[in-house]
C-alpha cells in the first residue's frame, strides 16, 4: 500500500479544477498517502524547491521534465457586470479598453501588471490597462468585476457560470486567444515513488473522465 507525503505545486485554477475533484477518492483509496498542495501561479524549478509534482501551463514546461497533458487549451475572456455596462459602452476592439476601468493583475516573479493580450485574424494587440484595483488574487478580481468595479480579464473557466447566469457579460470574445492547457510535470529519469505514482494516476484518470 503506497504511503508517504507527496508535495505538489499548482496555480489556483488547476487546484480548483484538477486537484479538488480527486481529493476524496485519493484519501479513500490511499489512506496512507498525504497530498501536500502549495499554490503558486507560476511554479518554477520544482526539484530545487523540493516538490514531487507540479501542474503548469503547457507553454512554461522545461524540456527536462516529463509532461502529461491534463486539460485541453483554454480561452481567455473579458467580462463586466450589467451595472458597469449601464454606464459604459461595451468595447468593440481592444483599443476601446483605454476608456474603461480595468482590474489589473499582478503576475510573474516581479509582480508586474499583466498586459492584456488579444488576437484576431492574425493581428495581435497588447494593451496596458488602468483602473481602481490591481491584485494577484483571482477571486478578488472576479468579485470586483461582479460588484461593477471594472472589467476583468482572465481564464474563461473561472467566469463561465457567472456569464451563463447573466451576472457578468462577456465582451471582445472574437479577440480572445487560447493557450495551451495544464500539464502535470515531474523530473525525468527518476523512478516515481509509489505514493507519487498514486497521485499521478489519480490525476490522469480524472483528466480522462472529465
Amino acid at each position: 500500500m503506497p504511503s508517504g507525503t507527496v508535495r505538489l505545486v499548482a496555480p489556483r485554477l488547476a487546484i480548483r479544477t484538477l486537484i479538488a475533484p480527486i481529493i476524496d477518492s485519493l484519501a479513500r483509496n490511499y489512506p496512507h498517502v498525504t497530498l501536500d498542495v502549495t499554490t503558486d501561479e507560476q511554479p518554477g524549478d520544482i526539484v530545487r524547491a523540493g516538490f514531487d509534482l507540479a501542474i503548469k501551463l503547457g507553454e512554461t514546461i522545461e524540456r527536462d521534465m516529463v509532461s502529461v497533458p491534463l486539460m485541453p487549451r483554454f480561452t481567455t475572456a473579458v467580462v463586466g457586470s450589467p451595472g458597469y455596462f449601464e454606464d459604459h459602452l461595451p468595447p468593440i476592439t481592444p483599443h476601446d479598453l483605454a476608456r474603461h476601468r480595468c482590474i489589473g493583475c499582478h503576475s510573474g516573479p516581479s509582480g508586474s501588471l499583466y498586459r492584456w493580450e488579444f488576437e484576431k485574424d492574425g493581428v495581435a494587440v497588447v494593451m496596458d490597462v488602468t483602473g481602481s484595483l490591481s491584485t494577484d488574487d483571482p477571486d478578488l478580481m472576479l468579485s470586483a468585476a461582479l460588484a461593477g468595479t471594472g472589467l476583468w480579464h482572465g481564464v474563461e473557466e473561472l467566469a463561465r457560470q457567472t456569464i451563463a447566469d447573466g451576472r457578468l457579460i462577456r465582451v471582445l470574445a472574437d479577440w480572445s486567444p487560447s493557450y495551451p492547457g495544464f500539464h502535470l510535470c515531474y523530473a525525468s529519469g527518476v523512478a516515481l515513488a509509489p505514493a507519487t505514482r498514486a497521485v499521478v494516476d489519480a490525476l490522469k484518470a480524472n483528466a480522462r473522465n472529465a
